[in-house]
């Protein structure tokens, strides 16, 4: 192979069936190796998936709402530009809420979004949003909200 940019993609086509031959494709530098006789919609997903992996990151923008500030860069979390500091698992609720400020999210939603459970014990959930209730405390907002028998949501201004 010769040599070619660090980010550049490189999928390499092969008549050799040996796997020893693609190992050493692969430590050559090659993101992928397809070995003829070669399956057209294959080599289209695998191109799909080497450009995917190679894409640069867009960054994510910071999330608003009200006093609450969200910057996922950072992974930090300010309320009145104040920071508060948070667990991981409470960042991901507060993200989760603060990605559609006013939509009601069901319980099943954020467990299954937060703690990746399909089914489970709401109590985990609801512990967890009071203690980020009371570090999140702000005299003029009240920044998450329960809707009774549906779930959470964020903001509920004055």
């Amino acid at each position: 192979m010769c040599a070619i940019a660090s980010d550049t993609p490189v999928i390499v086509l092969t008549s050799h069936p040996e796997e020893l031959h693609r190992v050493r494709l692969l430590d050559r530098g090659g993101d992928d190796v397809i070995a003829k006789p070669l399956s057209y919609p294959e080599l289209r997903a695998r191109i799909a998936a080497v450009l995917r992996r190679t894409a640069p990151r867009q960054p994510q923008p910071v999330l608003t709402a009200g006093p609450l500030r969200l910057d996922p860069h950072r992974r930090s979390v300010t309320v009145d530009d104040r920071v508060v500091e948070v667990s991981a698992i409470e960042y991901r609720l507060l993200h989760t809420l603060a990605s559609e400020p006013s939509r009601v999210f069901t319980r099943a939603e954020l467990m299954a979004d937060v703690w990746g459970y399909t089914t489970g014990h709401t109590r985990t959930l609801d512990s967890h949003a009071c203690r980020l209730r009371a570090k999140l405390a702000n005299p003029t907002h009240k920044l998450i909200v329960n809707v009774w028998g549906v779930g959470y949501r964020l903001l509920d201004a004055p």
